[in-house]
């Protein structure tokens, strides 16, 4: 294992960096005036180009078996309740908030467990403190 991260691991590391500082600290997404669903979608299609094996985990397998439940409860027209957003919501526009919270987030930790490079590990976890203490 080479020292040095790659042009992949310096291209992940950026988009990663880029939707934890709108997660961690949403005054950054005011000052901008980019939305804050750009960052997830930008993680999902970047991380998905550059490591295109990153999905051949369980997670994200459970992930859509998860989406594809509230989808048929949508269907059936049962009421579906997600934590945190408001019922006055359409239940597929529910549906989408909540996959596109979770889908980053879950494609992120993907890459950490196909690379299985401590240093990125150390990197995230370091930088998501330094951006968690200054926000």
């Amino acid at each position: 294992m080479s020292s040095k991260l790659s042009i992949k691991d310096k291209i992940f590391l950026v988009v990663s960096f880029f939707y934890i500082l709108y997660t961690i600290f949403p005054l950054f997404a005011d000052i901008s005036g980019v939305p804050v669903y750009l960052p997830a979608i930008l993680v999902f299609i970047v991380v998905s180009l550059v490591y295109p094996k990153v999905y051949n985990y369980k997670m994200i397998y459970w992930f859509f078996l998860y989406i594809c439940l509230i989808s048929i409860y949508v269907l059936l027209g049962k009421p579906v309740h997600i934590n945190g957003l408001a019922q006055s919501l359409s239940p597929w526009n529910r549906l989408i908030i909540e996959s596109a919270w979770i889908l980053p987030n879950i494609t992120i930790m993907n890459v950490l467990f196909y690379k299985n490079d401590s240093r990125l590990f150390k990197i995230i976890g370091y930088g998501s403190i330094a951006l968690l203490l200054f926000s």
